[in-house]
């Protein structure tokens, strides 16, 4: 795909985050287009066996310096516009450390969890719901 029309496509799904994220800032949920989901019962209790994956974000290291970048990206008068960085360039400078990850695999391994990094600051976790609800201390439904 060309560097322009990609381009275009960033600029075009940034534009829109922002219109839905001002739309929905203010927005009571549960409302008439959003209703509030219903709770089918936990999912430990109904297949404590299956397994499920879960996606983690981690924090990017340089938050800052990154939100910066990403003004410059679309900024015309930057001398960084449109100069987008290649995979490996963001992970290296914004991602995870892969001791970071490495670190958060051992920990989630107590729990009998697997972890894969799946992305510059992206961690796939897999696991039994039981061992997911243990981990994180949270109760899961369906």
């Amino acid at each position: 795909m060309p560097m322009a029309i990609r381009s275009i496509q960033f600029v075009i799904a940034a534009a829109l985050m922002a219109i839905a994220g001002a739309s929905w800032a203010g927005m009571p949920y549960p409302n008439r287009q959003m209703p509030a989901p219903k709770d089918l019962g936990m999912l430990a209790a109904q297949d404590e066996a299956s397994s499920i994956t879960v996606t983690l974000a981690l924090k990017l290291r340089h938050a800052e310096a990154a939100a910066q970048l990403l003004e410059a990206l679309g900024n015309p008068k930057s001398a960084k516009y449109h100069q987008f960085l290649a995979p490996a360039q963001f992970k290296a400078q914004f991602g995870a450390s892969d001791q970071d990850v490495a670190a958060l695999s051992a920990q989630l391994a107590v729990y009998g969890l697997s972890a894969a990094r799946a992305g510059a600051s992206v961690v796939r976790v897999s696991g039994s719901a039981a061992n997911i609800e243990r981990a994180f201390q949270v109760s899961l439904h369906r």
